[in-house]
């Protein structure tokens, strides 16, 4: 179990960022958000923006930029969704474009934190663009999380990302309004860092430049629902379902284990 279904919603002048919801969403699932917005200011100036996380959400970062262009570019997590959760993001000052994708993983752990770090790149950089975000130390079975924002010098340029190596691209959107934003996933990946996670982004029309921002994130798994339990006796495989204390421990084996 893992990368369950993604969405990404754009805005012209919006001040509410009611997202769409990713596909399938169930309950006990695990909800990521990118949210970006483009500057209020302009270049070298911060952006301007003061962006509240939806109802039930927390922001867990920020990457805004001042250069090459400006823009916020924050990132919010739901642990445990409901299967009816709300998207509605908002932002203010309103009236100016904005993305927000959501990944939606199941499987996932419920309590422990995510793994994260942040990138911003402010040079005006002119295409093709190695954007090259820093990476984390994951868990045995993480999923692993890779979203960036170009931020465009020219807002009816249109650009596009390659998938990062060994990552699958499951958003991939040009407004040809300032914002590009893509959004990669990694499933059940192995113990120990990533490393940079590199793509190309690469103008497709247009004439300008841009700088870039966004994160990496790992989900830890869900522990494996059986558990050992050791008392000075032969290793017994409790589950949890079985623990309430109030009723006592209903083994399911009670059996020497042979390791």
């Amino acid at each position: 179990m893992a990368y369950r279904s993604s969405s990404s919603t754009s805005f012209a002048t919006a001040t509410a960022l009611t997202a769409t919801a990713p596909a399938g969403v169930v309950a006990g699932d695990r909800l990521l958000a990118f949210v970006i917005v483009d500057g209020q200011t302009g270049p070298g100036s911060a952006p301007g923006n003061t962006i509240t996380p939806a109802t039930g959400w927390t922001e867990l970062l920020n990457a805004d930029q001042n250069n090459p262009d400006s823009q916020s570019v924050r990132l919010m997590e739901k642990k445990v969704a409901s299967g009816s959760d709300l998207y509605d993001f908002v932002t203010s000052p309103g009236g100016t474009q904005a993305v927000v994708q959501v990944v939606c993983l199941s499987g996932r752990h419920a309590t422990q934190a995510a793994v994260t770090a942040s990138t911003t790149n402010t040079t005006s950089n002119a295409t093709p663009i190695s954007v090259s975000m820093t990476g984390v130390t994951a868990l045995q079975n993480d999923d692993v999380v890779w979203f960036c924002a170009l931020d465009q010098t020219v807002g009816a340029d249109t650009w596009g990302f390659s998938a990062v190596a060994g990552y699958t691209e499951r958003l991939d959107v040009a407004t040809g309004n300032f914002l590009t934003v893509a959004t990669d996933t990694a499933d059940a990946v192995s113990a120990g860092a990533t490393g940079a996670l590199t793509s190309t982004a690469t103008r497709a029309t247009g004439t300008g430049n841009a700088g870039y921002g966004g994160f990496v994130v790992s989900i830890p798994v869900a522990p494996d629902p059986y558990t050992v339990a050791s008392s000075g006796e032969p290793s017994r495989f409790v589950h949890p379902a079985f623990s309430d204390p109030s009723l006592g421990s209903r083994e399911l084996f009670n059996a020497k284990a042979w390791f």
